[in-house]
């Protein structure tokens, strides 16, 4: 488990990996709705009865034709590219965890850390245009509110009046 001074000594490597995740991220996403568009617009060609349809991968027999429709061909790469970059992103998620981390949310360049604070395990949350670790998740429920450090350790026996006002919840 990690403290938070832990975790922000990680945050130059740690915000050089999110920004690349972002990236992928947003790159997969708009290609996955492209990909979705040209399978709804064009749907694969039934199989033929005496024969069947070969894998459109390996550019075989389809539809009783050779080769595959220009559209089919663009799906097939976008396929394989998407396969690629998948692999990718799994790929700084390991290098996240050999670190301590844990991606929870790509998009918006969340990590978690599983830490302590004031005791008490938490996951110390960071995200990427924050310039530290300022939240955490109380207990180990990842995908949880995110609270101010403040709300996660502590806060709790010292009454609300111990949270400053700009310490809600976001």
């Amino acid at each position: 488990m990690l403290s938070v001074s832990d975790v922000n000594a990680r945050l130059p490597l740690v915000r050089s990996i999110v920004r690349d995740v972002m990236g992928l991220h947003r790159d997969l996403s708009e290609r996955r709705s492209r990909l979705s568009e040209l399978r709804d617009r064009y749907p694969a060609p039934r199989s033929v009865s005496g024969g069947g349809t070969a894998s459109a991968s390996t550019g075989s027999v389809m539809g009783g034709r050779v080769g595959l429709g220009v559209y089919e061909q663009e799906v097939v790469q976008m396929e394989s590219e998407l396969a690629r970059d998948e692999s990718r992103m799994a790929e700084y998620a390991r290098e996240l965890s050999s670190i301590g981390g844990s991606l929870a949310d790509a998009g918006l360049g969340q990590v978690d850390f599983d830490g302590h604070l004031g005791g008490e395990r938490v996951l110390l949350s960071w995200q990427f245009d924050e310039p530290e670790v300022m939240y955490c998740r109380a207990g180990v429920r990842r995908g949880g509110e995110r609270r101010l450090l403040l709300q996660c350790a502590g806060a709790a026996d010292a009454g609300p009046a111990a949270v400053p006002e700009f310490g809600q919840s976001c």
